[in-house]
């Protein structure tokens, strides 16, 4: 018993440590644009990474770009009168899609990411209201892209996939009406399975998968019912990370997908 009650106490003794070292690891700025960045979006090949930036100036939304090898970001979709968001890189990273918002209408464009040449996919709800993670993102493979929408106002988001090439879509998830919905997905590096946020209300939040066949239904990776301020698989598909205030401050979280072990 005196050895149990011991090993308990170091274990308790030492875990703050553990915790310290998480906290402290060197963070290095990307990028520094004065007002908001968020909705960052790294290439498959890691070499890039584009943002959704809000100036102070009081300006549409835009979408910068910063390569690993250059001093800055550059402007990659930027224009008077019209607010993108939510950038997503194609597997080859010469091309981005995004969210255009013109006029109340929303759309979901690709364009080249040094160009200016746009192509319209599909039109979105316009009205999004409590959504501030990323609502796009492009399958490994580039037939597929998935979105957050909805049909009507009173209805809470869903995810659907989408033909790259067509703009045709099918259902992914069916969240109960009553909350915010789905948001801020993610395909997995093998393109089979789909992470994403499902948001009760903005304040409560929890981590779920879920197969792009339709097989296997949505499996439930966090139970905390706390924010959730983003998340992506690890590159070997195996694990999904993910920020949350679970234990009453922002920290990364890992979870192994087969196990459910944190």
């Amino acid at each position: 018993a005196l050895a149990v009650a011991g090993g308990a106490l170091a274990w308790l003794l030492l875990r703050p440590a553990v915790v310290l070292k998480s906290v402290t690891e060197r963070r290095i700025p990307f990028t520094r644009l004065p007002g908001g960045e968020y909705q960052p979006a790294f290439s498959a090949q890691g070499t890039k990474v584009a943002v959704t930036w809000e100036g102070d100036d009081g300006q549409p939304s835009s979408i910068w770009i910063r390569s690993v090898d250059e001093d800055s970001p550059t402007p990659a979709a930027a224009a008077a009168g019209i607010a993108y968001s939510s950038p997503a890189w194609s597997p080859d990273a010469h091309h981005l899609a995004m969210l255009r918002k013109q006029s109340g209408t929303l759309t979901l464009v690709v364009r080249p990411d040094r160009g200016t040449a746009e192509r319209e996919v599909t039109r979105l709800f316009p009205a999004r209201y409590g959504l501030t993670a990323r609502q796009v993102d492009w399958s490994p493979d580039g037939r597929l892209f998935v979105i957050s929408d909805k049909d009507q106002a009173e209805k809470s988001f869903q995810l659907y996939l989408v033909d790259a090439q067509t703009g045709v879509r099918r259902v992914l998830t069916n969240p109960n009406d009553g909350g915010i919905g789905d948001t801020d997905p993610r395909f997995s590096p093998d393109g089979r399975r789909v992470s994403f946020v499902r948001m009760s209300s903005r304040f409560h939040q929890d981590l779920y998968s879920t197969g792009t066949d339709g097989v296997g239904g949505e499996q439930k990776h966090s139970h905390d019912d706390r924010r959730v301020g983003g998340q992506d698989w690890s590159a070997d598909g195996n694990s999904l990370y993910w920020a949350s205030d679970r234990d009453g401050q922002f920290r990364i979280w890992r979870v192994r997908t087969a196990t459910g072990a944190k």
